[in-house]
């Protein structure tokens, strides 16, 4: 992606760079991108494509690198499965390749809510989409842990209520 003017080319590079079709935008107009102009403006596309490849020779980014998937799969291999996870208030959304992999296998949630005065209601913490998942949530002042395989729902609700500090 390079940005010129108000003017962005940009490409998603599949098989051949010699075959790519690159993109054409005036973001000042069109913020959202909605609007290919580099059919319209063939000759202001060749002109940026020109300088894309000039400033990549320039600051040393060629040759470029085609070996996405060898790249990714390598990447992988590499990679040493995590044990413990820690996942902070705030945290909205975790990508699956970074979640836990809890799916056919037996493990542990550790969560710290502070319940001073009044049990609350609601999720503490999930991970996972329709397909396979778990939550666990306070529901009726029980702790309720839900898991989700591949539609299968299995819960674990414990007949003691929660404690409340100081009760």
């Amino acid at each position: 992606m390079s940005i010129f003017i108000g003017l962005k080319i940009c490409v998603i590079h599949e098989w051949s760079f010699d075959e790519d079709k690159w993109e054409l935008y005036n973001v000042e107009e069109d913020f959202s991108e909605c609007h290919n102009l580099a059919e319209k403006n063939p000759k202001k596309l060749h002109q940026l494509i020109e300088m894309w490849w000039a400033e990549a020779d320039k600051y040393n980014v060629l040759p470029l690198d085609d070996r996405k998937q060898e790249r990714l799969i390598s990447r992988e291999i590499l990679k040493k499965e995590k044990t413990s996870y820690t996942y902070y208030p705030g945290t909205v959304r975790v990508p699956a390749a970074s979640a836990s992999h809890v799916k056919n296998r037996s493990h542990s949630i550790t969560a710290i809510v502070d319940i001073s005065s009044q049990v609350p209601e609601g999720p503490i913490c999930a991970i996972g989409g329709v397909g396979s998942g778990w939550s666990l949530y306070i529901k009726d002042e029980h702790l309720v842990y839900c898991y989700n395989n591949n539609g299968n729902h299995y819960y674990i609700r414990p007949t003691k209520k929660i404690p409340i500090r100081g009760g």
